[in-house]
């Protein structure tokens, strides 16, 4: 498990987060649907049954992989906290304190 200093690797950090959502969906519907069939016709049976199962589990994963992505690729996030705001109210004589 990474730590929040962590980034991640080179190799997943590359692809837009998007990306992996894409991934998800697709990864979901091959093993939950495409799979099992073509398992099945390559004489693996005993795969047929498991490969279903398997595809909430990939999709989890890219989804995980995605709000990484999406959370480390956010540049709006402030990297120090705010400074304490003033209870001065600004108009155009300059700024006054509140009465």
């Amino acid at each position: 498990m990474s730590g929040p200093g962590r980034r991640l690797p080179a190799s997943l950090a590359w692809m837009p987060w998007w990306l992996s959502v894409t991934l998800a969906i697709a990864s979901y519907l091959a093993l939950k649907h495409l799979a099992p069939s073509l398992a099945f016709s390559a004489g693996l049976g005993h795969l047929a049954g498991i490969l279903p199962q398997a595809a909430p589990l990939a999709a989890i994963g890219f989804l995980l992989l995605a709000a990484i992505q999406l959370y480390e690729g956010d540049d709006s996030r402030p990297e120090e906290p705010p400074e304490e705001q003033d209870d001065r109210i600004e108009d155009e004589d300059g700024p006054n304190r509140p009465a």
